[in-house]
């Protein structure tokens, strides 16, 4: 638990509007890290993928007063395979008049053998596909 004080301790000394947030195990994860910063002060996406099955999703958390944030959606690159996510879509606006953006949240394949090279490039041209 101190890890997570620790963290929610940090996260909230940034005082940054928007946090992309790879690696979260769940939304219980997520509640516990809201526990541990300011009430109120925070809320956060997470992503909705089911399928294919994967330990760990990403997530958004935000500032409630500072940015208006909502889900749009999924990019598919987990490809199929167990193990990979895909990418979280959110649609913003900065409070109270400021200016609307898009955010996506990507976890892609990581280490450099050549599989996971491929993966990852397989990963980056979905994501190219969907930016088109």
């Amino acid at each position: 638990m101190e890890e997570i004080r620790a963290l929610a301790t940090f996260i909230d000394s940034l005082d940054i509007e928007v946090l992309a947030l790879q690696e979260v195990e769940n939304e219980e994860a997520m509640e516990l890290l809201l526990s541990f910063l300011p009430p109120g002060r925070y809320g956060y996406i997470f992503s909705r993928q089911r399928e294919p099955v994967t330990c760990q999703k990403v997530a958004v958390l935000y500032q409630r007063e500072e940015v208006s944030l909502s889900y749009r959606g999924e990019v598919g690159l987990s490809l199929g395979r167990f193990g990979l996510r895909d990418g979280l879509v959110v649609a913003g606006r900065f409070l109270p008049a400021g200016f609307d953006f898009t955010l996506v949240v990507v976890h892609l394949k990581a280490a450099f053998d050549p599989r996971s090279q491929g993966i990852r490039r397989r990963q980056l041209e979905r994501l190219g596909e969907w930016v088109s």
